[in-house]
């Protein structure tokens, strides 16, 4: 009798607790990233993804040669929106230094999936060289081991240029003939799955990363200005590529230019005004007006 007593107790104080509401809220995930983006000589870039809108702190600290090591902490509330993306700026850092960085989101310490430090770019008015990896057809899908990346980043270069194809989304056209929000729900996806690639999440937490599309990460194969989710695919690239541009003010697009040293890099849009391949008339890659930039 005592038992049961005791049991028909533990059920109900158990069904009372299952009955309220709890007053701890799940926490926001870190769902991709970090990844460092568009660096100078002074600032970076860092993009994260969360899985809902969340506070996203950036404990930071600083070598700089024989200068005492300092600390710093930036935070930034990722996009109300899906997908919840974030972009934190870290400003006022010497040129060649080395930035160590931990998250923080809502308030709770994530552990580092990877090394997080990376180098500044050498000062402006330096002329010492500097270092680019050059990467392109990534398709984790189908390969989702690429050992390349653990080369990559041994080799620690200055700069990461992802020209084009860095994931692949459906070839065929009739897969996209479905509802916008399927098509931005999985746009997101094919994105954000290109960064669990092993080593390669290594080489994005540690180098300035910088990217560009080509056919796959655009649309279907061998798509056009007449893909009918350009905008869409437009709005979806930049939301995970904060690249230091994306067209101009006139003309929509992903294209681009960013200085390092004396050289200036350009980064080029082949898919957002290509004319169609069987266009009657001449055709064009780029269109007169990114040509005219």
């Amino acid at each position: 009798m005592k038992f049961l007593t005791s049991l028909a107790l533990g059920i109900l104080l158990s069904a009372n607790v299952l009955g309220q509401k709890s007053t701890n809220p799940i926490p926001a995930q870190l769902l991709s990233g970090p990844m460092i983006s568009h660096t100078t000589d002074t600032f970076a870039t860092l993009w994260v993804e969360t899985d809902k809108s969340a506070s996203v702190k950036v404990h930071y600290w600083v070598e700089s040669g024989p200068d005492p090591i300092f600390m710093d902490a930036v935070q930034i509330t990722t996009s109300p929106d899906a997908p919840h993306t974030g972009v934190i700026k870290l400003e006022g850092l010497p040129a060649r230094a080395i930035v160590h960085y931990e998250l923080e989101i809502d308030g709770q310490a994530v552990r580092p999936q990877t090394v997080q430090s990376f180098r500044l770019l050498p000062d402006k008015a330096s002329t010492s060289s500097f270092s680019v990896a050059i990467a392109s057809c990534m398709n984790p899908i189908n390969v989702p081991l690429q050992p390349i990346w653990t080369q990559v980043a041994n080799y620690r270069p200055d700069l990461l240029m992802l020209i084009g194809d860095n994931n692949y989304m459906p070839m065929r056209t009739s897969a996209y003939e479905a509802p916008e929000s399927t098509i931005r729900f999985t746009m997101s996806r094919y994105h954000r799955y290109l960064r669990d690639v092993p080593g390669l999440r290594t080489v994005l937490a540690t180098t300035p990363t910088y990217a560009i599309w080509d056919d796959h990460d655009f649309g279907p194969n061998n798509s056009d200005r007449t893909f009918k989710w350009r905008d869409l695919t437009l709005e979806m690239f930049k939301k995970y590529w904060p690249n230091p541009g994306a067209g101009t003010e006139d003309t929509p697009g992903i294209f681009y230019s960013f200085r390092v040293e004396d050289a200036e890099l350009f980064m080029l849009d082949d898919r957002y005004h290509r004319d169609p391949n069987n266009d009657p008339d001449r055709k064009t890659m780029l269109g007169e007006s990114q040509l005219a930039w």
